[in-house]
């Protein structure tokens, strides 16, 4: 169930990025800064104290907060190689 949380919580991400960026090269370089240092920490402390709280186990909390948080990290990290690849105008 929590995977059905991430996959929709980043295709929203995603078709928001795509929508705000579009063919602009440092729009797409922003929105993956914003991804990795200001959403993937986000993501990674509200899974790991949910999970924590909700099923007793602290450990199982943390290892879950940090895979989901280094998922949306590698989102942001695509986001940006995305822009590299963009041709500069």
């Amino acid at each position: 169930m929590e995977f059905l949380f991430l996959f929709v919580f980043l295709l929203i991400i995603n078709v928001a990025v795509v929508m705000i960026a579009a063919r602009n090269r440092k729009r797409w370089f922003i929105s993956g800064g914003i991804v990795m240092l200001l959403i993937a920490p986000l993501v990674l402390a509200v899974t790991g104290y949910t999970l924590g709280v909700t099923s007793g186990d602290g450990i199982g909390g943390g290892v879950a907060g940090f895979t989901f948080g280094a998922i949306t990290f590698a989102n942001g990290l695509g986001f940006i190689v995305r822009g590299f690849m963009l041709s500069q105008k």
